[in-house]
């Protein structure tokens, strides 16, 4: 009976729906791809779902039965576009601390969560780790607005020897937590008598804290010259006590045009408001104007360079981190054959203006009010030049 009253709610084309629905779900998920690089610091590939053409999978590295690495495979590709692979933004590249797969190691390259392990491919290669070199800066932060060049930056340092997570997303606490003591303190009635937190020394206070980090950094980057890359505000504002806790520290801003960063942006996070991509590459940039000043040891990579002229860019990154001009032919051949993370194919190369980027006239004006600013401060025009 109750069977019968469900039916006659949703009728027979909620029947028939629920029936679909059923017989998908059964389904197995089919999927394609391969691994081509599996080594101690990179595990790339690609892989699809061929029942959901549109979706991107999940890619976990598992040694010795061990998770040591995830990411998304959702990078473009040109030779899977060109091979009819969906949109071809289906390739992974993920970077390990020394701890991808060895020789006599088991390992599996995991799709989703179908425990579906990848074969190698038929021209698997593995790639020698760069041996490190004596006078290579370390350690080394690569900042920077999202979308700004900050992952082949961080792939070209494991080309030149270094050591370092694809992601950080640790440090950029600090200025959190620094903020919340102060305020924390600074709203305690320190006249009350007998209060404990009158007598905390806020320096040496937030100087035990980041001993905690420096340790746990550490600890997970054994292997010298290391590298953290978290690009956002957040992890720029913390460059100034990265400075305090290594005074050996060398920075690598990544910045990118207005135009092509939130043109980039928009299809990357195509959810997010055009508003808030502006103020985000805004905040990004004012906040390293900020800090550049301070003393920090520091050169500026703009995506632009590494997409038009990789061999100067090299020369000039191995230079700034001591590297010898073996590491920067390594770097430039790196950086001419992985381009920039693009949204699209040659997305990294194109110059766009004002007019022909296709924004309404609404996204105009919010571009102009918001980024104005941080546009000429870094020399940018709105034309084909991109720079003055």
């Amino acid at each position: 009976m109750e069977k019968t009253q469900t039916r006659s709610r949703g009728g027979r084309k909620g029947a028939r729906l629920e029936a679909t629905q059923s017989l998908r779900a059964a389904l197995p998920k089919r999927f394609e791809g391969v691994v081509d690089v599996a080594t101690p610091a990179r595990v790339s590939g690609w892989v699809r779902d061929l029942s959901e053409p549109n979706a991107r999978c999940d890619v976990r590295v598992e040694v010795n039965g061990v998770i040591v690495g995830a990411g998304v495979a959702d990078l473009h590709r040109p030779d899977l576009a060109k091979a009819g692979k969906g949109d071809g933004s289906h390739g992974f590249d993920i970077r390990l601390p020394a701890t991808g797969p060895k020789s006599g190691d088991e390992f599996r390259c995991l799709v989703s969560d179908a425990r579906i392990a990848l074969p190698l491919g038929p021209r698997a290669r593995t790639e020698p780790t760069a041996s490190a070199e004596p006078d290579a800066a370390s350690p080394v932060f690569i900042l920077g607005s999202v979308r700004s060049g900050t992952t082949i930056l961080a792939s070209s340092l494991v080309k030149a020897g270094y050591h370092g997570f694809g992601e950080g997303h640790l440090l950029n606490l600090l200025p959190i937590l620094r903020r919340q003591i102060n305020r924390h303190i600074d709203q305690s009635d320190i006249k009350v008598p007998n209060l404990l937190i009158s007598k905390v020394d806020r320096s040496e206070l937030l100087t035990e804290i980041w001993k905690v980090f420096m340790k746990i950094q550490e600890r997970l980057n054994p292997q010298t010259p290391w590298f953290d890359k978290t690009p956002g505000t957040g992890m720029i504002e913390a460059a100034e006590i990265l400075a305090q806790i290594w005074p050996t520290a060398s920075f690598i801003y990544a910045k990118r045009r207005g135009i092509e960063n939130i043109e980039s942006r928009k299809k990357k996070f195509s959810g997010r408001t055009f508003e808030l991509h502006c103020r985000t590459w805004s905040d990004a940039m004012g906040a390293w104007r900020r800090v550049r000043s301070s003393g920090l040891r520091n050169i500026e990579i703009d995506q632009y360079d590494i997409a038009h002229a990789p061999a100067a860019t090299a020369s000039q990154l191995c230079s700034f981190l001591g590297l010898s001009a073996s590491a920067a032919d390594r770097v430039s051949a790196h950086m001419v054959e992985a381009r920039p993370q693009q949204s699209v194919s040659e997305s990294s190369r194109r110059v766009l203006t004002l007019e022909n980027c296709g924004w309404t006239a609404e996204e105009v004006d919010q571009f102009r009010n918001l980024c104005s600013e941080e546009m000429d401060a870094y020399g940018y025009t709105l034309d084909e030049k991109y720079r003055n």
